[in-house]
């Protein structure tokens, strides 16, 4: 069995200063100094961006399912190992063509930065 103690927030503010040691006023001021400086770099994501996250979202969410139950009906005749492969076939389908343009719009802008 193994014991577990909680640290109460003085106890760990005693231990951080046991091992950070005094800290000097010019120490205090430089990390102000850094803290101010090191602000967060604005991401801006497009809306094309987020359609085609939206769109290819729904499409592995529901092209599978409809292949499935499209190809159980029609094709396969209530044959369900079958359609479910096809199901993972058009799943993977789907995920291969979104790093596939994921990576051909990467170049792009690679070779947009370049020029």
């Amino acid at each position: 069995m193994t014991v577990t103690k909680r640290i109460s927030s003085e106890q760990k503010d005693a231990s951080d200063k046991a091992i950070k040691g005094p800290i000097s006023p010019t120490s205090e001021s430089s990390k102000s100094a850094l803290l101010k400086n090191k602000q967060k770099p604005k991401v801006e994501i497009s809306s094309h961006v987020i359609v085609k996250l939206v769109s290819f979202s729904l499409a592995v969410l529901f092209l599978p399912i409809a292949a499935y139950f499209s190809t159980l009906k029609y094709v396969f005749n209530g044959e369900s190992l079958y359609s479910a492969i096809l199901a993972a076939v058009v799943a993977n389908i789907v995920v291969g063509i979104y790093v596939a343009v994921a990576v051909w719009e990467d170049q792009e802008s690679q070779e947009k930065k370049d020029q």
